[in-house]
């Protein structure tokens, strides 16, 4: 049958029930402002007594409940009221039948009362995009650009917010953060901080040599020299300590002192520039010079390469733009394919190591 409430609220609104033992089978709300129908609903039923006629009775009261938007709905089937025993003879009514289907208004209703839930969802959903983009922001274009190509930069924030902001499945073996590291294969980091003090001396006129506990409170540029973790030492210099020339001299000049491989590298993390260099027994063999620009309020990486025949040679690929698309991740990949393995080192300062200082900080 088909009832016909008008709450006091002025909303009227009407639905199609079979009732059970003369009452709702379920309760009703006000589809406006969520007060509850159901004892109305039970007063047209009883009046109508199984009468074709359609009443309309007005609700008494309105709660003071707020709008709760469309409510409507079929929530748990509440136990129907024992059956009165019947006399012998009649046979017993069958057994309530289950809640009708949902009409299409019924459906809108729940829709409706999931409505705040799925905006919070999205709201959700919203915040973390919000909170990954800031994150990335925060930690700098080089985050992006490790991961991949400046052209996959939306991507590589959206790995990053799954992985952590540098790739957490990622190992590195380059780590330079804000400052330039040769790696040079070799086993004898006291040898190798002599030859980086020479150096100094000789082709850069800079008065370099070992620290000693009177330096400790007097100026000066300081360089680390760590000793030997799988075969390879690391020289490090503080970023603007040395030059382009001189630092891509010191690599070339180790190399070829010590007739072994040494990898050069320089991190720029302000605008995501970098300098990847390979110098092998005193030979350049590779040298990748990547730079950021800003075009057009977005920034734009520009490689320049030498020796690309030996990159290709130790594993790099090329893609449709050649080596325009290099970056730190592939040379990464390079210092692995030669043998390097560098990604579990504590980087830690240990009484092993050699500081070099230079004396009164003059050039």
């Amino acid at each position: 049958m088909e009832i016909k409430v008008a709450c006091g609220c002025g909303t009227n609104y009407k639905f199609d029930v079979e009732p059970v033992n003369r009452r709702m089978p379920w309760p009703v709300n006000c589809p406006s402002c969520g007060a509850d129908g159901t004892a109305q609903a039970n007063e047209i039923i009883q009046q109508a007594s199984g009468a074709s006629q359609q009443t309309v009775v007005p609700m008494a009261s309105v709660s003071s409940a707020p709008p709760a938007g469309l409510r409507i709905s079929t929530p748990t089937r509440p136990t129907a009221p024992a059956i009165p025993a019947m006399p012998s003879g009649v046979p017993a009514p069958p057994p309530p039948s289950a809640p009708p289907p949902l009409r299409p208004s019924q459906v809108f209703a729940q829709e409706a009362q999931m409505a705040p839930e799925k905006q919070s969802s999205t709201w959700a959903r919203l915040g973390i995009i919000l909170l990954t983009l800031l994150v990335a922001a925060s930690v700098g274009y080089r985050v992006a650009r490790r991961i991949g190509r400046l052209a996959n930069v939306v991507s590589a924030i959206a790995n990053a917010a799954v992985s952590g902001p540098d790739g957490e499945d990622r190992k590195w073996n380059l780590t330079a953060d804000n400052q330039v590291i040769i790696y040079l294969r070799h086993t004898n980091h006291q040898e190798v901080a002599d030859a980086c003090a020479a150096y100094f001396h000789q082709q850069l006129h800079r008065n370099v040599r070992r620290k000693t506990p009177d330096q400790d409170n007097n100026e000066g540029q300081e360089f680390l020299v760590m000793s030997p973790f799988h075969d390879y030492v690391e020289f490090l210099a503080e970023l603007g300590s040395l030059k382009e020339p001189e630092f891509a001299g010191l690599a070339q000049h180790l190399s070829g002192k010590f007739n072994t491989l040494a990898f050069v590298e320089q991190d720029v993390d302000a605008s995501g520039a970098a300098i990847f260099g390979v110098y092998e027994q005193g030979t350049n063999q590779f040298y990748a010079h990547m730079d950021v620009t800003m075009q057009s309020g977005e920034p734009v990486e520009n490689v320049t390469t030498q020796g690309d025949d030996w990159a290709v040679a130790h594993g790099y690929k090329p893609g449709t733009n050649g080596f325009k698309e290099f970056n730190i991740e592939n040379a990464d990949d390079l210092t692995k394919n030669c043998g390097m393995k560098f990604w579990d080192h504590d980087e830690e300062i240990t009484t092993n190591d050699v500081v070099l200082k230079e004396w009164g900080g003059q050039r």
